[in-house]
């Protein structure tokens, strides 16, 4: 941590302080913790930036410990860059009433900032998230540029974990402290559970803004070339689809055995990115199977129905659900836009609240002609995304 407290006030590595003063400092009274009042102690190496640490026997719970050169650069950064832009930016605060230290927080604005270089579980994020919600603080997830690689155009490849983070416009922020670079990746539609497509914007800390954390600042449509990406992980899901091993894969592959087909024959309008797949973990050629199932045995059925057989299955560990604490939508989005598909397709009928089954699922009796089937189906769907994008609707 960079901040810690001497007889009574805040002391921060940042203020310039020499190395003797703060030597003599310690040797007059100790340093200690904002959060737990233990004695730390005042790092002033020469390949690592100075800093505070607690004794090796601490029982603090502040989570600062073992901070790398990477986090605490990109937190001085960070920290110089609204104060430079004239925010009132107060480094490392404690909040009493969650118990929470921000990396920065800009008080007068109740804004929030978290650089976070360490992978995190998505219960400790949204544990967070939330105690900055019951504050009435608005926080602003910035995560560190080693998180995410760059494997093609508009193609990365990040940390589930990350993807809890995603804010609107679908938008992940991340900054580099050795390069003074924001990356803002906006748009993003995951097309596996580490591999995401997305546009890409990068802005030197220099020409960022705080606003800018909000904004969308690309306006490019690369639908054609998502809907190539995605078939080509549906060939995966076919081809591969042995591998699989999770409880929704056993579960969905015995309905398909029940029935007399094998899971790589799914009918091509399963594993589709529906608007809002994303709110769903499980691979979505898994969860919409399991639908197309649901409609043959169920029809006719309603919107509540259909979520209230899903979530059973989501209670017994079968289907996972993500939660998106930015983001306004959940998996009754995904489950509701896919039966929206299907109107569209044909295949559902919907009247007084009740969809009614049209027309039958087709299974696939060959691999050769499920893949010919899907190619047809992205072309027609990047067609599609083209006619609803030039005509203004979504």
């Amino acid at each position: 941590m960079l901040t810690a407290d001497y007889k009574g006030k805040r002391i921060s590595m940042l203020d310039g302080w020499k190395r003797e003063q703060i030597m003599e400092m310690n040797e007059k009274e100790s340093f200690s913790c904002p959060i737990c009042k233990e004695a730390v102690v005042p790092k002033l190496g020469t390949k690592k930036m100075w800093h505070f640490a607690h004794r090796s026997t601490s029982q603090c719970l502040d989570s600062f410990e073992k901070e790398s050169y990477y986090h605490l650069l990109g937190k001085k950064q960070l920290y110089r860059w609204l104060s430079n832009l004239g925010h009132d930016a107060i480094l490392e605060p404690f909040l009493p009433q969650s118990k929470q230290r921000p990396d920065v927080m800009i008080r007068k604005d109740q804004v929030a900032i978290e650089f976070q270089c360490a992978t995190i579980t998505e219960d400790l994020f949204l544990q967070r998230t939330n105690g900055y919600k019951k504050e009435d603080i608005q926080v602003f997830w910035i995560l560190g540029d080693k998180r995410v690689k760059r494997i093609g155009v508009n193609l990365f490849r990040i940390s589930s974990y990350d993807l809890a983070m995603l804010m609107g416009h679908e938008r992940l922020v991340f900054f580099c402290p050795l390069s003074m670079v924001f990356r803002i990746l906006s748009h993003i539609r995951p097309l596996s559970a580490t591999k995401i497509y997305a546009d890409e914007c990068l802005v030197p800390l220099k020409s960022m803004t705080l606003q800018s954390l909000t904004e969308d600042c690309t306006a490019e449509e690369h639908d054609e070339k998502f809907h190539q990406l995605w078939t080509a992980e549906k060939k995966k899901w076919r081809l591969q689809s042995f591998q699989y091993h999770s409880p929704a894969y056993r579960y969905v592959k015995k309905i398909f055995s029940l029935h007399g087909h094998s899971l790589a024959s799914f009918p091509s309008v399963c594993g589709v990115p529906s608007y809002g797949y994303y709110y769903i973990h499980t691979p979505a050629f898994l969860w919409q199977s399991w639908i197309s199932f649901y409609i043959t045995s169920c029809s006719p059925f309603t919107e509540g129905q259909l979520s209230d057989a899903f979530l059973r299955l989501v209670n017994s560990r079968i289907f996972s659900i993500r939660a998106y604490p930015f983001l306004e939508g959940s998996y009754e989005t995904a489950l509701n836009h896919y039966l929206d598909y299907l109107l569209r397709k044909g295949i559902l009928r919907e009247e007084d609240g009740f969809y009614t089954a049209v027309q039958a699922f087709r299974f696939h009796f060959s691999t050769l002609k499920a893949l010919e089937e899907d190619e047809k189906l992205r072309v027609h769907e990047a067609n599609f995304s083209q006619i609803r994008s030039f005509s203004g609707k979504m």
